[in-house]
This record gives structure tokens, sequence and C-alpha cells, in this order.
């Protein structure tokens, strides 16, 4: 969800019911109001400055005068102020006094964890989900109300929800994708695991067993990226030492069997493939091509190259440019470029490899990354780049 919120310019707000306790965290406490009048003009104030109010010389109202409404809480004030400030900008806007008509604003809330909640609060959520009101208070126009929540299938410690909540939203299954992961990754986890999980992303689907339950050895995503950096401060996971220590840490939190899987993928070497930053900016040229031959294997010898090896760098690379060139100078530019032509030109990556590749290239990641475009300027008139286009017939 912050994802997409920062993906949409959007205003991100966030309520976790698994941590409240009473509905008033939700709807806002019970506020006692008097009506008051002064000049023809009446309001309603908080008991608390009734006082007040009459000291400066207002009466109190007859007839009906007394009611109970409920505080805004101060996440719903602050998308108030947000809204406002817009609706006043448009009016100054519409009058002539800026020039910039300003942009509606997006706003999100997020309601997590929505069904771990104390029933009460889950129920006086129903009418936000509805009509976007609970109370005495609504949303501004332009929220849009997300619930997430483990699902109810009887692995997780949730209420279910009836016909009559259900009713009130759209459903969407999240699956865990090792691609998506990889790409947001880049970011923040050690490059060694991320080779993991790109040449071992079977053992992380969740495969129920035969009464629709999650398997005991399932490990989720959360817990993985858990493991992973309890061991990312451990610079040579092939000493004696080091798999002791990284067996301790996988038995308390992945589990044996995943730890075993991951000793084994660093007995064979796999965590040393080469990062995308090696490849495209640290290593020289003739280290460039001769790392790519040591790890990848030799054009003379097709059949025996290592395509999983190959994928995997491919991968790295693009998720690299997107996520880690939004900062580079323009002499790294130059050189980045060189190196993906030199690779998009090379018998050890395939059509199929080389078209995935070049995908980096689109309008929405220039959008997130101005530098990528930098990068197409280059690649984009080498002759293999086209051909590679024309050949499964992408549009740019």
């Amino acid at each position: 969800m912050k994802q997409i919120a920062k993906e949409l310019d959007a205003h991100f707000f966030l309520d976790s019911f698994a941590q409240n306790t009473d509905p008033g965290e939700l709807t806002g406490f019970p506020v006692a109001e008097t009506k008051v009048t002064r000049d023809g003009k009446e309001e309603w104030v908080s008991n608390n400055i009734l006082t007040h109010y009459i000291t400066a010389g207002y009466s109190v109202c007859s007839g009906d005068s007394y009611r109970t409404s409920y505080a805004m809480p101060k996440k719903i004030k602050e998308m108030w102020e947000i809204r406002n400030n817009y609706e006043a900008d448009l009016i100054k806007f519409e009058a002539g006094e800026i020039t910039e008509k300003p942009v509606e604003p997006i706003i999100m809330y997020i309601i997590d964890d929505a069904f771990r909640a104390n029933p009460l609060i889950m129920q006086a959520s129903m009418e936000i989900m509805e009509s976007q009101t609970c109370g005495s208070w609504s949303l501004p126009k332009n929220t849009h109300v997300i619930l997430t929540n483990n699902p109810d299938d009887g692995n997780y410690q949730v209420s279910s929800a009836d016909k009559a909540m259900s009713d009130r939203y759209i459903t969407i299954k999240m699956v865990w994708s090792h691609e998506d992961w990889s790409e947001q990754a880049e970011n923040k986890i050690d490059g060694r695991c991320i080779i993991f999980v790109l040449k071992h992303h079977d053992t992380f689907s969740t495969k129920l067993d035969e009464n629709g339950l999650i398997p005991d050895n399932y490990v989720s995503p959360r817990m993985l990226e858990k493991f992973f950096n309890l061991i990312s401060h451990i610079d040579d996971f092939t000493n004696a030492e080091s798999k002791t220590k990284i067996s301790m840490l996988g038995a308390s939190s992945i589990g044996s069997k995943l730890t075993g899987e991951f000793i084994a993928f660093i007995n064979e070497s796999g965590h040393t493939l080469p990062s995308p930053e090696d490849l495209l900016i640290k290593y020289s040229d003739d280290k460039f091509v001769s790392t790519l031959e040591e790890v990848v294997g030799s054009v003379d010898d097709i059949k025996k190259m290592n395509k999983a090896a190959i994928s995997i760098i491919t991968r790295r690379i693009k998720n690299y440019l997107v996520n880690k060139t939004d900062k580079i100078d323009a002499k790294t530019v130059e050189k980045m470029s060189d190196r993906i032509i030199k690779l998009v030109d090379s018998k050890q990556i395939t059509s199929d490899l080389a078209t995935f590749l070049l995908n980096v290239f689109q309008q929405n990641n220039f959008n997130k990354n101005p530098n990528l475009k930098q990068i197409f300027k280059k690649v984009g008139v080498n002759p293999s780049y086209t051909k590679i286009m024309l050949k499964n017939q992408v549009n740019y």
C-alpha cells in the first residue's frame, strides 16, 4: 500500500486495528455539546467550554439544545486539512490569484489487520466502508479506504466477516511473487540472498496440504527477510564459523529444511554471482567480459552455458537500473550504457532475456528515474536494440 501511495503521489494514512481496544479510537470519543446563540447565529459548543461562551454573551438556545457527538480523530482532521487547503487554492486559481491549477489530492486511508480487531471496532468500521462516514464526521472527497488482513482460512487468528460486512468491500487476494520481491529487495536486501531467492523461488510458493491448510514448514516472505537481515552482516558465508552461525539463526527463524537448502546453495558457490553494480560500474571492460565467461560460460560452447546464472544476472541488472541509478553522474550513465550494449550484443544472453532487459526503458520507468532516459538515448540507437524490439514487435 505504501508503494501504491508513492506511485500515485497520494497521502498515506494508517490505522492498525489490531492495536485498538476501544471503538472510540476509530470513531472519536463522545463529546457532550450544547447549542448556543448570539446575534442570531447558532452553533454547537462542547460543554467543557460552555462557560466561556456564556461569558462572551452567548445564551443557550431553547428547545432541543443538547446532544452527544464524536470528536474527530487526529488523522481525520489531517485529511480534512489537506482537502481544505486544496479547495482554498482552487478558489484562488479560479479567481486568478494563482496561475497554476492545484492537483486534487488523493488520500489513502489504510486500515491494517482489519479482522484482528475488537468486534466492536469492526462493527464501527462498517459505516466507513459503506458511506465513508462515522458518527458525526465523514472522510474528505477522493479518500480511498483500503483494508488489509490475512485470509480467514484457518491459518490465521482473525475474525470472520459476515455477509453484511463483506458486501461493503471488494476483495483482492495478494500473491507473493519472487519477481516483484526481487525488484523491491534490490534496495534493501543482501544481494547474495536475492540470488538465493531467484534461484530457488519454487521453495517459497504456498502449497496447501490435503486439508487446505498451510504446511508447518512454510516460510512466510516476512520471516525470510528477517533471516536475511540477521545474516547480512556476515562478510564470508563459506567458512565453518559462518555456516554454524547461519544454521543457528536459520533454525530459529526459517526452519532447518530451508536453512539446509541455503547452506547447500553456499557450498555450490551460488551466492558468488557478480552484483549489478560490479558489472555495470566497478569492473573494467576486460573484467566485465572475463567475469561473464567465468560465471555464464563461453559463447564457443553454447550448450554448456549457465542459463540460470545469466537469467538471474539479467533480472538483477534490470531491477538495479530502476531502483539504484537515480543519483548517478553523467560519466556513470555513459559507462552503464556501454555495458548494457555489450551485454545485449553478446551471445551469452538469449533474445528473450535481452527483450526482458530492454523493457526497462519504458515511459513509466523514466518517470521514476530520469537517468534511465539518458541511458536509453545511447542504448536506443544501438542496432541490436532496434533488431530485438522489431523482432518482438514492441513499440516505444
